[in-house]
């Protein structure tokens, strides 16, 4: 019976990801870009120069407009097609909050908190959105289950994962320096006697 709830547990991030696919297609693709959506769209459509250049008035950090770029390049400049960007995320941060939850907690509260995601309004309208807040949110899961990791485990590979992720949550949006410094102290605290110890060492020559 383990084994069948198991494989059942492994299916919540694709069915949730069918749950926010069928609220994109009702409610998203048939909505007009607005504003700072179409603004994006205007700015990642000019060549690479062109563009660099714009951005130098805008008050956002550059690589949602990068990858906005590349993506265009790869699916066109379709409307619908500019969202499908945004969902394609979305279901990424799923899959990453399923992991991060299943390690942390349990199966359990790892499939409430997917199934709660998939439907939870903010949530929803990110995906919807052709703006770059579904980016952030994957950087922050990722970044917190990096720390966590690091934190319960001394895993290097995962102190590098955060490094990495914290830059590119910086580049992403601004704000993320709320995730960076959140997730810098919930490892310097966990490590603390670790690095008491780095410290009295480096004292002690």
């Amino acid at each position: 019976m383990s084994g069948i709830a198991r494989r059942i547990g492994a299916w919540w991030p694709p069915m949730a990801a069918g749950v926010i696919t069928g609220l994109f297609w009702l409610f998203g693709s048939a909505k007009e870009l607005w504003y700072s959506e179409r603004f994006v769209m205007v700015v990642s459509a000019r060549p690479w120069v062109a563009m660099f250049s714009l951005l130098k008035f805008e008050n956002n950090p550059p690589l949602w407009f990068v990858i906005a770029r590349v993506w265009q390049l790869i699916a066109g400049t379709s409307e619908t097609h500019a969202r499908l960007l945004t969902l394609l995320i979305t279901w990424c941060f799923l899959v990453a909050l399923w992991r991060c939850a299943r390690e942390m907690t349990n199966t359990s509260t790892a499939r409430r908190a997917v199934l709660m995601a998939s439907v939870a309004a903010f949530i929803v309208l990110q995906s919807v959105e052709y703006r770059m807040y579904a980016l952030v949110m994957l950087w922050s899961v990722i970044a917190m289950y990096s720390a966590w990791r690091y934190a319960q485990q001394s895993v290097g590979r995962s102190l590098v994962t955060l490094t990495i992720v914290n830059v590119l949550g910086w580049y992403t949006h601004y704000t993320f320096a709320i995730v960076l410094i959140v997730t810098w102290a919930w490892v310097l605290w966990f490590q603390r006697t670790h690095w008491r110890a780095i410290a009295a060492s480096i004292a002690a020559t």
